[in-house]
């Protein structure tokens, strides 16, 4: 065979040898990151014998690999953070515009305008309505919300480069009978994942008058990869916790949503942030399980 042909069938097989290898890598991808059709199938009969429905969009999705991340809490940095953040409010402070301010280093905030009350007063107080259809009320609120506290700074202080990034987002939305005044609930994310963390913030028209709950300042920026729990062992979990407490014969459950975030606690000075997976029903049941080791919230 002349040279020409032998190199010819060289490039050939480097050729065959390149599309095996990109198929077996795309397989290996698509397994390790998507269930299977089969997978699918089999996890929505399964859970159907427990009067479970799962829609087919909910295993569609790629599946999430998601790391714990922790944080030291600094009395210096946070007072740092705190002079680079809220100038404005500490001279209102001092001047008695602002009755109360206070920030702990695990994130617990109180701001108080002089001669107003905190949302807990508020709605111990009033006749509170809740607004069931928040979506239009949304970037009204988060815009207020974020512009006082000026959260989209707080990655920028000096005590929080390299950790992750943070905004609010509207929760819930309550109005006081005979009033002016609304608390919105907030939640603070993390990197795009949701904290469990709630801020009540209570507004006068669009005024911020008061607030209490929690709000970090020390941002996570030590990330600790972890195995996570599969959602389908988790979806199984569901289904012996409901065989457990009987009624499979008339049940009727659908699964609506899957829900990540972080469930922050604090030890010794250090903030952690464990993912967890929220299972949300069609009738408003909601179980959360950690994703580091499967174990479901109490």
């Amino acid at each position: 065979m002349s040279w020409k042909n032998l190199k010819t069938l060289a490039l050939v097989i480097l050729i065959v040898l390149n599309v095996v290898f990109g198929v077996s890598v795309s397989v290996r991808y698509a397994t390790v990151n998507y269930y299977s059709a089969e997978e699918k199938k089999l996890t929505k009969a399964i859970l159907a014998e427990s009067g479970i429905t799962l829609p087919s969009s909910i295993l569609s999705a790629k599946k999430r690999k998601l790391s714990a991340y922790s944080r030291n809490l600094s009395a210096d940095e946070l007072k740092e953070t705190i002079g680079y953040l809220y100038y404005d409010k500490l001279t209102a402070l001092n001047e008695n515009v602002i009755e109360k301010f206070d920030v702990t280093p695990e994130g617990k905030m109180e701001l108080l305008y002089a001669g107003e009350m905190l949302p807990s007063e508020i709605m111990n107080s009033s006749v509170m309505s809740e607004v069931i259809r928040i979506d239009e009320y949304k970037d009204k609120y988060e815009d207020a919300a974020n512009r006082f506290f000026n959260v989209k700074r707080i990655a920028k202080a000096r005590a929080n480069r390299g950790a992750l990034k943070t905004e609010l987002s509207l929760y819930r939305l309550m109005r006081a009978a005979e009033s002016d005044i609304s608390i919105a609930v907030f939640t603070q994310s993390f990197g795009g994942m949701t904290g469990s963390g709630k801020l009540y913030v209570a507004f006068r028209e669009e005024s911020v008058i008061s607030c209490e709950g929690e709000l970090a300042l020390l941002l996570p920026d030590v990330e600790m990869k972890t195995e996570n729990a599969d959602l389908v062992d988790l979806l199984f979990k569901e289904k012996r916790y409901f065989d457990s407490i009987g009624g499979v014969e008339t049940r009727k459950m659908t699964v609506s949503g899957i829900y990540y975030g972080y469930m922050q606690y604090f030890d010794g000075g250090i903030a952690y942030y464990v993912p967890v997976c929220n299972i949300l029903y069609s009738d408003g049941t909601l179980h959360g399980y950690f994703l580091t080791n499967g174990e479901k919230i109490k």
